[in-house]
């Protein structure tokens, strides 16, 4: 009698196992392949735990939907007026990036202290208390400069519909927030950074974000015809988004164009970074054929041609990214910690 086999993995009849699960990220269905059992168990389970790890509440659009739920209030409230003032009057107006930002600022900054509140009766006494929040949070000032403008523009057009009388931004003052010092890794710190990322999966992405001071919606965007190899340049012509797309509603990936018009630009290679590209394209080409073998490359059908994927050759999210970062970052940390003992 064969042994139960755990929950969501099968054999096909050629003896090779299977294992099935459906993406939080995408919605797509993924399929796991090995020879090894106990090897694939492990597979699953980390396959799963990276998907559940990158829709936590760093990422954008989870912060999207809870603002959706949490702002579906009463006619009145200043929760009620958010809802009305971005789809209204900033839907068309502003970026995706941006409405995620303003709905991030919102649900975790504002909703929370004046959300259920009377838009018509708010006083001044009822806003100040956000920014000492925010404050006591050691929040950068940009941030509380970001969050006031919010709120200046949604009153002054609440008072233009008449919905207020007086701004209850009047008479606000910004706390005065220490200014946080920005660490610079000297060179024996510049030198640790190295060796810890080496051979880690982003290791091409960081050696050519410090070769090319690229953001990191600018690298995820690059495909390989936006790089000349033998000029010397890499084009940045757009970035990529994942999120709420506006006109169908449907969470997903999709390119928009950089933060300027600036931002549009040529970039020369040096002879570093072109290493590190030809480098990294080999090792994509590696990493493509054994995912195919494995059963694991899936890549999206409007990104067939990304420099910097996941493992199953979808786009690279921010969160996924900054999730890898905390991991060098402890490991660092630990390094230096054992070293001054």
């Amino acid at each position: 009698m064969k042994s139960k086999l755990p929950a969501g993995i099968t054999q096909r009849k050629n003896g090779l196992y299977q294992a099935r699960y459906t993406s939080l990220t995408d919605h797509k269905r993924y399929t796991l392949y090995d020879r090894d059992l106990k090897n694939l168990v492990q597979r699953l389970a980390s396959a799963k735990q990276e998907d559940l790890n990158n829709n936590r509440e760093t990422n954008p659009d989870i912060v999207a939907r809870k603002v959706q739920n949490a702002i579906g209030a009463k006619p009145g409230t200043v929760d009620h007026w958010f809802k009305t003032w971005m789809k209204e009057w900033k839907s068309g107006q502003l970026k995706p990036t941006s409405i995620q930002n303003y709905q991030q600022i919102y649900t975790c900054h504002i909703s929370p202290v004046i959300g259920k509140l009377k838009l018509k009766t708010l006083r001044s006494v009822d806003v100040q208390p956000i920014f000492q929040t925010m404050n006591e949070k050691q929040l950068s000032k940009g941030t509380m400069r970001l969050t006031k403008s919010i709120l200046s523009a949604m009153f002054r057009q609440a008072m233009a519909c008449d919905l207020m009388d007086k701004n209850p931004l009047l008479g606000i003052q910004l706390p005065k927030a220490d200014k946080p010092s920005t660490e610079i890794l000297d060179q024996a710190g510049r030198e640790l950074f190295l060796s810890t990322i080496k051979g880690r999966y982003y290791e091409s992405l960081y050696l050519i974000a410090l070769c090319t001071g690229l953001r990191i919606g600018e690298l995820t965007a690059l495909t390989w015809s936006d790089i000349d190899l033998a000029n010397g340049c890499l084009y940045v012509r757009k970035t990529l988004l994942y999120g709420k797309d506006p006109e169908t509603g449907q969470y997903g990936y999709r390119y928009q164009a950089p933060k300027t018009s600036t931002s549009e630009r040529c970039v020369p290679l040096i002879a570093d970074a072109i290493t590190i590209f030809n480098q990294h394209k080999k090792q994509q080409q590696i990493q493509k054929r054994k995912s195919r073998l494995e059963g694991y490359w899936a890549p999206l059908k409007r990104f067939p041609d990304l420099v910097f994927t996941t493992r199953n050759g979808t786009p690279v999210q921010e969160c996924y990214v900054d999730k890898d970062l905390h991991a060098i970052t402890k490991r660092m940390n630990e390094i230096e910690a054992s070293q001054a003992k």
